[in-house]
């Protein structure tokens, strides 16, 4: 279950092709494949540390009328970047009067829209935002954060021989804001060469963080997040257990610092004393 996946997979993208060919697929659609499939997620605005604990949130609420489709972290030595993602329907047209003077439709500027209001509530609101995501914010919590956005909409496969339309398109992008179809996902994908962990899903449950979909072993995240901080069901426990992972110390409030991020620190040391004495 842990392994890495081989990318990319032929089978998992027709997927994602069957769902995009539907005019009935809803946004929820995209959601849960993407969900289970989140190695399709564009991971953007990484820095030197990659995708924090290999965990993207799914559905991270900023307010109770604002909720985000997906969140991921990404840190460096120096500072963070808060990755919130706002997925629209692929059904929706993206540019107006694309023989003459290209320009964003009333649903691409609509979605735009939506991404400022996030930013907007950001400005107001940055140290409740960033008290909820404290407790996967470790470590460096004390470093600089900056806020980034992704909108996923649309199609541009028809764009794709106009660069008119394309440069179009490009200009929406800037240094906080990147604005990608779910035929660019598509192209990311295929251009990507695994094998690749799948990121871990997680949600927010009674101000507390759980493991929605377990993927892949959750690196470090054990190290750095407790109990007191994250709920984890039984079938879960269970599975991270017999992957070799000290659920029950865990519990009791160690964190488990060593051997992959599977042990506390004081069982790592008396193996270490172990492996001395019998050489």
């Amino acid at each position: 279950m842990f392994g890495k996946i081989d990318v990319p997979n032929a089978a998992d993208r027709k997927k994602l092709e069957d769902i995009l060919s539907r005019q009935d697929a809803s946004e929820q659609d995209l959601q849960d494949f993407l969900e289970v499939h989140p190695e399709f997620i564009p991971q953007v605005f990484l820095q030197n540390h990659g995708m924090h604990l290999q965990c993207i949130i799914s559905k991270f609420p900023l307010d109770t009328s604002l909720v985000t489709d997906f969140v991921y972290l990404a840190k460096s030595s120096a500072s963070w970047n808060i990755v919130l993602i706002e997925l629209e329907r692929h059904q929706k047209p993206l540019l107006v009067n694309a023989d003459k003077t290209p320009t964003p439709s009333s649903e691409l500027s609509g979605a735009l829209a939506q991404v400022r209001e996030w930013m907007a509530f950001i400005e107001d609101n940055k140290s409740e935002v960033l008290r909820r995501l404290s407790p996967i914010r470790v470590p460096l919590a004390d470093r600089p954060v900056n806020f980034k956005y992704m909108l996923i909409i649309g199609k541009d496969r028809e764009f794709s021989s106009k660069r008119s339309l394309q440069r179009a398109l490009g200009q929406l992008n800037s240094e906080t804001i990147k604005v990608t179809t779910y035929d660019g996902i598509l192209r990311n994908y295929d251009n990507t060469r695994g094998p690749v962990w799948r990121p871990n899903i997680l949600r927010v449950e009674r101000s507390k963080y759980t493991i929605k979909r377990l993927h892949s072993s959750p690196w470090n995240l054990f190290a750095y997040v407790g109990p007191g901080d994250l709920l984890l069901t039984q079938e879960h426990e269970n599975i991270l257990e017999r992957d070799g992972y000290n659920i029950l110390a865990w519990r009791r409030g160690e964190l488990l610092t060593g051997h992959e991020g599977k042990a506390t620190a004081t069982q790592t040391l008396h193996a270490m004393a172990s492996m001395r004495s019998s050489s």
